[in-house]
């Protein structure tokens, strides 16, 4: 039997999209949210 390779469906190709996209938004959010949201805010975190 010869089997054909199958293209991804899109459901598995947006998963994956959605996957890469966290993974890489994850330190850019960290380093926004440290150099700039936190300054604008005047946001001072509680030490314990």
């Amino acid at each position: 039997m010869n089997k054909t390779r199958q293209a991804p469906s899109a459901r598995r190709i947006i998963g994956m999209v959605v996957g890469v996209i966290i993974i890489a938004f994850g330190p850019f959010i960290q380093f926004f949210d440290g150099h700039f949201a936190q300054k604008v805010l005047k946001y001072k975190q509680e030490k314990e």
